[in-house]
């Protein structure tokens, strides 16, 4: 069996890491060829070859996008040109299954209307909720490529499901949440820090909503010093406006003292068991990655009660949530962790346990090897 992946950038965030995961485990595990289709190089194409993984960079570019603007038209009509080129180019994989590994990019079918070939199509994103992205040519031809293009969808949580059952009716849509990889921790030891360490994974965005944060700290700097808590974010700037937004805020309250901004480091997830708390701030998580990486590495979480986040946090059991665009909430929800510093070790040891329960790398690509079978 050999399956051909089709991603939409070379990045090493939240789908890609999914991805990358998948096809070590399916090529060590289940003995499966795996070979890939990228548009650019970058970091996973580095992480590709220095696994020994098969890939080929054709240029090509979503079929929804934020804005129908000159460029979009220019990028759209391209594709026309661009799938063909990529299609002959990888057609010496010889592959038996196409695997899309988002919905925003539908060369995939593309390929299953040339090829014939099974075309397994991952659902891991809203598009218009989450990044504001919407297909170029409109609703109507959505339905199409998502009814014609895919033998069966894989969705990430119950309500990308429920989100994607009202556009596509033709095909299967399989339940099968992301998983990271399984930690062996012994949490019975740890201690909290002093001050408490808090921990922000992932791009700074006006969607990701990290801006709430500087707020709450804002609100609790009043009550407490930063020898108590400290907040440290790992992710790039993918957003100038945004960026300005945050250090002006950040200066003029003068709440330095509270935060660090580290931007991106490689394997961060691998270095995050130091810390005490996760704080997710997203207005729509399709499935919450970092949110199970932070469960998996001992971590209680802070998360708004949205999106995916409902299915995988029992709240004041696994975690704890607050009210989506609201500060004072999430202040309220930090400070009573720092003033019960035991429930920080009771959401930690919980999560962990809900983490390598539910959600584990393995199981997943047990599950998908499983649907590959099924469509073989």
């Amino acid at each position: 069996m050999t399956i051909l992946f089709i991603t939409h950038y070379s990045s090493m965030y939240g789908a890609n890491k999914s991805l990358f995961q998948l096809m070590i485990e399916l090529r060590d595990l289940k003995r499966v060829k795996v070979c890939a289709l990228l548009p650019n190089y970058g970091e996973f194409a580095d992480l590709l070859k220095n696994n020994n993984i098969e890939y080929i960079i054709s240029k090509y570019y979503p079929f929804k996008t934020q804005k129908r603007d000159f460029k979009s038209y220019i990028k759209t009509f391209l594709n026309l040109f661009l799938y063909v080129i990529a299609y002959f180019r990888t057609k010496k994989f010889h592959y038996d299954i196409i695997h899309s590994n988002s919905s925003i990019i539908d060369i995939g079918a593309f390929f299953h209307f040339i090829s014939k070939k099974t075309h397994i199509w991952h659902l891991r994103e809203f598009g218009v909720l989450d990044y504001g992205l919407k297909p170029f040519f409109g609703i109507h031809y959505e339905k199409f490529i998502y009814n014609h293009g895919a033998d069966c969808f894989i969705a990430i949580s119950k309500i990308i499901k429920t989100y994607y059952e009202r556009i596509i009716n033709n095909s299967d849509i399989e339940l099968i949440y992301n998983g990271v990889k399984e930690k062996k921790l012994d949490l019975s030891t740890k201690k909290v820090h002093n001050p408490i360490r808090f921990c922000i994974l992932g791009l700074i965005s006006k969607n990701k909503n990290q801006f709430q944060i500087l707020e709450a700290i804002n609100l609790l700097k009043k009550k407490f010093s930063e020898n108590v808590f400290h907040c440290d974010f790992f992710g790039d700037v993918i957003d100038k406006k945004e960026n300005e937004r945050f250090i002006n805020y950040i200066r003029d309250n003068k709440i330095s003292k509270y935060i660090t901004l580290h931007g991106y480091i490689n394997n961060i997830v691998d270095k995050i068991d130091g810390f005490d708390v996760g704080l997710i701030t997203s207005k729509s998580e399709a499935f919450g990655r970092v949110t199970v990486e932070y469960m998996m590495s001992g971590l209680a979480v802070i998360a708004t009660d949205t999106g995916a986040n409902l299915e995988i946090i029992e709240d004041g059991n696994t975690g704890l949530l607050y009210g989506i665009e609201n500060s004072k909430n999430l202040a309220d929800k930090i400070s009573q962790l720092i003033i019960e510093k035991n429930l920080i070790h009771q959401l930690s040891l919980n999560g962990y346990s809900q983490a390598k329960k539910e959600y584990t790398s393995i199981d997943n690509t047990n599950k998908i090897f499983l649907l590959y079978q099924k469509y073989l």
